[in-house]
């Protein structure tokens, strides 16, 4: 019988290309999986469209109540209506 033990090299051994294949193989299957909780979450919190179409209405009517609120006091002069307002339309005041 032949001994097939002296055919192997010792710099490249087949079980690390194996191992680093499994390695591979793990990895990919670990990513899928995140992948697929990941969606599945995803699907479980999506909002539906008709509550989609009554946040947009709400924002909508809130944005409409703003109309004819001056954006910033220095657009106005010390004579002006608007120069002693409390609420002016700014992204600090509307939040």
């Amino acid at each position: 019988m032949a001994d097939t033990t002296s055919t192997m090299t010792t710099e490249n051994p087949p079980t690390s290309e194996l191992q680093q294949a499994f390695l591979k193989f793990r990895e990919r299957k670990l990513r899928a999986m995140r992948n697929e909780t990941f969606m599945k979450k995803q699907v479980a919190t999506r909002v539906s469209p008709t509550r989609n179409d009554q946040l947009r209405k709400r924002f909508i009517e809130c944005a409409r109540s703003y109309f004819g609120v001056p954006y910033h006091r220095r657009y106005h002069g010390p004579d002006s209506v608007y120069s002693d307002i409390l609420l002016f339309q700014h992204r600090r005041s509307l939040s």
